[in-house]
């Protein structure tokens, strides 16, 4: 039966009860915290000096060897006539002749040398048993569950284009990239004193696979390999020790490895450091590479790539390096051409000095924009460029004046310039926008990228941060738009209309989705052709914000002459079971996804090739296990059988056999196919290694009727790789 107190005895006895468990009394963790910080700074201090005497004594021990042996070659190479000598030289001379001097030195030598040895792996065994242990202890106390929201890069056609994603740290200690509510990988975090490093490139996190074992502690050892996509990547990978250190020859892929970049680094490890030469590999060519010195350090003469190197920007940089940084005269090229050039100061400060013809850091076959400049001891005095401005005449490189400045994503197709002023290195009033295909950073532009149409954000700005409503406007007609919270930095609240990150002209594709900090609940995908607008995809989102149940998704490449469309479903952010591929309502491909591994694919598949447009229709048919393709494989143009091969059916997706597969750079206006002959021959750090001997045919296609004709030609003679 229900019972009734007067809410003033309530009160009271909720503060009798709350006073049991002294809630405003801290002393205790105040006490407890400073203790715990004179502990870790006395451990410090104590380490830091035992570190510094042992260091001490390494190096005496270093320099009595050395002094004793100079003492040696100096008796050995006399600067003056032998009768000179002192009877002390002689007899030591005598002794280094007909005695065991030498001899004696040597033992001695090799005696601190092994006791130094032993010293070295004793210390290094009891700093990993006691960081073992510190974070076994630590661990037991859950991590903090965070949410960060990072900028990456992710392909878009056929470059990387900026885009938002999330990283969350659960209290579980696992570490999750989330993409638009999909995990794209997730991996447990073992060391609680080492901070997971960040991969911003989402094509890597995807595609990207290491095959090997782990040791103790979670550390890598043996034989390590990459597979992309699926497929072993060339022979890339090399060797761990049991400490977890590279070792050995290896071979590595560029920071900016993507499909159309695919750039290898070849080279040697010693005790996990980069050591003597290494190279540049692109399309099997050698383009590029240099010296390591002991260190580890860039030295001497070096060719190096540009960060946004791919088959579209094919940019290098020549110069010379002096323990790590740069010195003396670097010139810049692009497709074989020098196309700019400047100097760094030769003090090894890395100081640029002097005149520059620089390239924009988009520099591509559809952006050549250069800047033409002054430096003074590495700041800006005086730059050029389609637009530009002034630099203080300090040694501060602060911008002055008056300013036009292009647009990150300035290109042929997208002349964005904004016109301002500057006061003290910071914009000030007003600045406008000209042009069209990019984003106005200060509130009122163009998104990136658009063609043939203007996509424009209008709102407020306060404090440098959006508040309030905003609109998204294309070719004049509102499009999308949603608010802000007034207090938050830039939290987007409520309902909201989005563009795609491919929105264009030819693909006119938003979101319609609910945000509350995050998105959750229904989410309608909205197409517009022809200013029809018409809805072709949906999902929901749960209240973490991850994708769950059936899910209708677009292609990437989404557009009006490639309406492709993925549909299957999705639990707790990750693809399961069976998911279809339509394009305009037909089905055209399927395969399964693991119910119980991450994003892992199972049994047969129909894939499509990443550059499919309706004038295009490549098809893959083949099995996966365990997430590797095993067996034959066929590849398709509309139907129609014209290549294939087969994998090695051990799980390593390896290609044996003859093959023909198209070419890197594959479209509808480069039809070409190779032919190759695959012979296993040795098995190397990297996996099993291939020799390919190579048949370039060309594929050339007829369409009549929707109807096609294939027709083979051989272009090229074999030769071997």
């Amino acid at each position: 039966m229900d019972q009734y107190i007067p809410l003033d005895l309530f009160q009271t006895q909720l503060k009798q009860k709350a006073s049991q468990y002294k809630l405003d009394d801290d002393q205790k963790q105040v006490k407890q915290h400073r203790e715990f910080k004179i502990l870790l700074a006395n451990t410090q201090i104590q380490l830091k000096t035992q570190f510094s005497e042992l260091n001490q004594s390494i190096q005496s021990i270093n320099n009595t060897l050395k002094k004793k042996a100079q003492v040696y070659l100096n008796l050995i190479n006399l600067q003056f006539p032998l009768s000179e000598s002192s009877y002390s030289d002689l007899d030591i001379m005598v002794n280094i002749l007909q005695g065991d001097v030498l001899d004696q030195w040597q033992l001695q030598k090799e005696h601190y040398f092994n006791y130094i040895d032993k010293l070295k792996s004793s210390l290094k065994f009891e700093i990993d048993k006691f960081t073992s242990l510190i974070d076994q202890k630590a661990s037991e106390i859950m991590q903090e569950e965070k949410m960060y929201k990072l900028e990456g890069l992710k392909k878009q056609g056929q470059i990387l284009k900026k885009t938002n994603f999330d990283i969350h740290y659960t209290q579980q200690r696992e570490t999750k990239y989330i993409y638009q509510g999909e995990i794209l990988y997730s991996f447990q975090q073992y060391y609680l004193l080492s901070k997971p490093q960040i991969n911003t490139n989402l094509e890597q996190i995807k595609h990207l696979q290491w095959i090997g074992e782990k040791g103790k502690n979670e550390r890598k050892n043996g034989l390590w390999s990459m597979k992309w996509k699926g497929e072993n990547c060339n022979g890339c990978g090399g060797e761990y020790s049991l400490d977890g250190m590279k070792r050995g020859k290896w071979k590595e892929i560029i920071k900016n490895y993507y499909d159309n970049a695919k750039v290898y680094e070849v080279g040697e490890y010693i005790n996990d450091i980069k050591s003597r030469t290494w190279k540049y590999i692109y399309n099997d060519q050698e383009i590029g590479g240099g010296e390591y010195n002991q260190l580890g350090q860039k030295d001497g003469k070096w060719i190096e790539l540009s960060e946004g190197f791919s088959n579209k920007s094919q940019v290098i940089y020549n110069g010379q390096y002096k323990n790590n940084k740069k010195v003396g005269q670097w010139i810049s090229v692009a497709w074989g051409q020098q196309v700019g050039c400047g100097s760094y100061d030769e003090k090894g400060n890395e100081l640029k000095i002097g005149w520059w013809v620089e390239l924009n850091h988009r520099f591509s076959d559809y952006s050549q924009v250069f800047y033409i400049g002054e430096y003074k001891n590495g700041y800006q005095v005086e730059n050029k460029e389609i637009g530009g401005g002034s630099y203080d005449q300090g040694n501060n490189g602060i911008k002055i004046g008056k300013w036009i400045k292009l647009s990150d994503e300035f290109s042929h197709l997208s002349q964005v310039t904004y016109h301002g002023e500057y006061k003290y290195g910071k914009k000030i009033d007003r600045w406008n926008t000209i042009g069209g295909g990019s984003f106005d950073e200060q509130g009122y532009g163009i998104k990136v990228g658009n063609l043939n149409g203007q996509v424009t954000y209008i709102g407020e700005y306060k404090n440098g941060k959006k508040v309030g409503r905003w609109n998204i406007t294309f070719n004049g007609q509102q499009i999308g738009g949603g608010s802000y919270d007034e207090v938050c930095d830039e939290m987007k609240i409520g309902r909201w209309i989005e563009l795609s990150d491919g929105f264009w002209d030819q693909s006119q594709v938003v979101y319609e989705v609910n945000i509350r900090k995050i998105k959750v609940g229904k989410w309608d995908i909205i197409y517009y052709k022809d200013r029809v607008k018409q809805q072709i995809g949906y999902g929901s989102y749960d209240d973490d914000g991850l994708k769950i149940g059936k899910w209708v998704e677009l292609n990437d490449q989404f557009q009006n002459c490639s309406q492709i469309l993925y549909i299957g479903h999705f639990k707790k952010g990750r693809k399961i079971g069976r998911w279809d591929i339509a394009d305009e309502g037909q089905l055209i491909g399927s395969g399964t996804y693991d119910e119980q591994n991450e994003n892992m694919k199972i049994g047969q598949w129909v894939e499509l090739y990443d550059g499919l447009q309706n004038s295009l229709q490549v098809f893959y048919k083949g099995e996966y296990k365990n997430g590797c393709k095993v067996g034959k494989w066929d590849i398709s143009i509309w139907g129609k059988n014209i290549g294939g091969g087969a994998y090695d059916e051990q799980s390593n997706s390896m290609k044996i056999g003859e093959w023909i597969e198209q070419m890197t750079g594959f479209h509808y206006y480069n039809k070409s196919f190779i032919r190759e002959n695959i012979r296993i021959v040795q098995k190397l750090v990297g996996g099993t290694q291939c020799i390919k001997q190579y048949l370039l045919m060309n594929l050339k296609k007829f369409v009549v009727d929707h109807m096609i004709k294939t027709k083979m030609v051989l272009r090229q003679g074999s030769g071997l790789n």
